[in-house]
């Protein structure tokens, strides 16, 4: 696969080409490796576990480029970007713009005909790619979106996206996302760890797209709408330590109690004060395991009025105390 690289000018500034990966399975593989340039600094984590690739990307985007493959191999990919924008044209249609927080599935996800990258940003985005008599023989019979995919892949064979709009990224999705790069287990687990979080990850998207509850209530909203939702994330994860009202986010975000609470659930797979929960317990696991600071000052940090809630709160999560985590 030939990949290029083009500056906002439209001239060239970096091809390379890459070797195809192979099919059949695959011992656990972990990579980690930075590349400096003049148009980006990133900082990738790839994964190769039996029959699945997982790359993980921190680009911080100094030029506009954009970026174009060709001769890729036929890959199902689940795509999710947690932090910042690009713009993806597919073979005869126009751009299609996937944000923060955002995910679908996509056709032939290594041969895109072009992805736009804006200059001053940061990209977080991680793309698993899978074979795709893999991936029908694990979502076989599973959703009629995925039978369509099926179709696109063995007759048109090009990059799509196998939605018409792109795909809220929930919280036990992120807590996924962040659960990869793992050195709790030996080599030979770990390959069964990983294709498990991509199998979890897979049945969340599918029955994300086939949710037409979901669907209905955020018909209802508009673009607006949905931005004041994603300010409402924003404003209770500046400080995890404090817990806002429901009233007081409402004022903060412009927008009315009752649709705050549907919307954002729509959205988001939880209620706001959940969600609130479930990333003060995250960002619990990760302070303790730096053990620079005591569990008292941890569970203060994280929002839980007492060290004995926080305890609880924790062991129901991840099936141990904070004591024998640490």
């Amino acid at each position: 696969m030939k990949v290029e690289i083009k500056d906002s000018h439209g001239e060239v500034i970096a091809a390379n080409i890459e070797n195809n990966r192979q099919e059949g399975l695959s011992p656990y593989i972990k990579n980690s490796y930075s590349t400096v340039e003049r148009y980006w600094k990133s900082e990738t984590t790839e994964i190769t576990a039996g029959q699945t690739h997982v790359a993980m990307h921190d680009v911080d985007v100094k030029e506009s480029i954009s970026l174009k493959t060709y001769d890729a191999p036929l890959m199902v990919g689940l795509l999710f970007l947690e932090k910042g924008k690009v713009q993806v044209r597919q073979p005869e249609q126009a751009f299609r713009e996937i944000t923060t927080l955002q995910h679908n599935l996509v056709c032939h996800s290594q041969q895109t005909e072009e992805t736009l990258f804006a200059a001053g940003q940061k990209v977080r985005l991680t793309i698993i790619h899978l074979l795709p008599a893999y991936f029908f023989k694990l979502a076989e019979g599973g959703s009629p979106a995925i039978d369509r995919m099926a179709d696109d892949v063995y007759t048109r064979n090009q990059h799509s996206f196998v939605t018409s709009h792109n795909l809220q990224i929930t919280s036990p999705m992120l807590r996924l996302l962040n659960s990869f790069d793992s050195s709790a287990y030996n080599a030979a687990s770990l390959r069964l760890y990983t294709e498990a979080k991509i199998l979890e990850l897979l049945s969340l998207q599918i029955a994300q797209i086939e949710d037409t509850s979901q669907r209905a209530v955020l018909s209802k909203f508009n673009e607006s709408d949905v931005k004041r939702l994603n300010l409402a994330r924003e404003y209770i994860l500046s400080d995890i330590s404090f817990t806002p009202s429901m009233e007081s986010i409402s004022l903060e975000v412009g927008m009315n109690v009752y649709k705050l609470k549907t919307g954002f659930k729509a959205l988001f797979g939880q209620s706001l004060f959940n969600y609130l929960r479930e990333e003060r317990l995250r960002t619990a696991y990760r302070e303790i395991t730096k053990r620079d600071r005591s569990l008292t000052e941890i569970a203060y940090q994280t929002g839980f009025a007492s060290i004995s809630h926080f305890s609880d709160a924790f062991k129901n999560r991840y099936g141990i105390s904070p004591s024998q985590l640490r």
